[in-house]
């Protein structure tokens, strides 16, 4: 269960931007930069609008002819209509990427980015945190993400996240400055500590209230203080059972993650 986690962490990464050798990914070394998937890595973040040009041309086109008699969609733009594209739609609805552009004609038409690699569990208050403390920092980075982004190539990234899915909170990261000794190097923990304030005025900036602010990031902070996440607990309660036949391990495992779930506190407090 414990491995399948990291495995699965692994493989969403790799579904998002590519994959890599097997030898590269556990290499301490910084490899040439990998481009994900066939798309340029600089500017590797980018809005919506990208995603979804990148996206119809890469994948297979399921359905290449139309399904409506609509008229083509930049006639119906220049008209100051919204288009159907029932086709990129259709289309939309049969790739599944973890960073996935959607494009809807409802409501006056909109574009928007699905990000799907959140983690689940073990607890709705769990996620609520997790997610809070993700669009909290979308939001208070944005303003200096231009600055930061040109000492930062994707490569960096790339070994960010097979640091952290190696140590967890012990990572050792890199995280872009805005003086010349950017990168530096920092400890996965202290990042998160540090990120703390950013996420809060990110949140605060979008009107979230102030109770529920330092109710979801106050979760994300004892996960800090207690050298707690959902993967360590696991490990932890593994351990603590002793020297058993890993079935059973397991076995009692599931048991009482399903006993603690049920509680509804995050996992700092099981």
């Amino acid at each position: 269960m414990i491995e399948d986690e990291a495995v699965g962490l692994k493989q969403i990464f790799e579904d998002i931007f590519g994959s890599r050798s097997a030898a590269s990914q556990h290499d301490d070394r910084f490899d040439e930069p990998h481009q994900p998937q066939d798309y340029d890595a600089d500017p590797w973040m980018r809005g919506a609008g990208a995603q979804a040009a990148d996206a119809a041309p890469y994948d297979a086109q399921h359905r290449p002819t139309r399904s409506s008699p609509q008229p083509p969609g930049p006639a119906v733009v220049r008209e100051g209509g919204i288009p159907r594209l029932d086709e990129l739609r259709l289309h939309q609805g049969t790739i599944w990427n973890w960073n996935r552009p959607v494009y809807d004609s409802a409501e006056g038409g909109h574009l928007r980015i699905e990000f799907r690699a959140l983690p689940a569990g073990p607890t709705p208050v769990d996620m609520l945190a997790s997610a809070a403390f993700l669009v909290g920092l979308t939001i208070g980075l944005r303003k200096t993400l231009d600055s930061m982004l040109p000492a930062f190539p994707f490569r960096y990234a790339d070994y960010n996240f097979y640091r952290a899915a190696q140590s967890s909170l012990d990572a050792e990261l890199l995280w872009p400055t805005l003086d010349v000794t950017s990168p530096g190097q920092i400890i996965a923990r202290d990042l998160c500590r540090k990120l703390l304030p950013v996420a809060d005025e990110g949140l605060a900036a979008v009107g979230v209230a102030d109770e529920e602010r330092a109710l979801l990031l106050g979760i994300i902070r004892d996960r800090l203080d207690s050298n707690t996440t959902p993967a360590t607990w696991q490990r932890r309660t593994v351990e603590a059972f002793g020297n058993i036949p890993r079935p059973e391990a397991l076995r009692k495992l599931v048991e009482k993650y399903v006993i603690m779930a049920a509680t509804g506190k995050p996992v700092t407090e099981w």
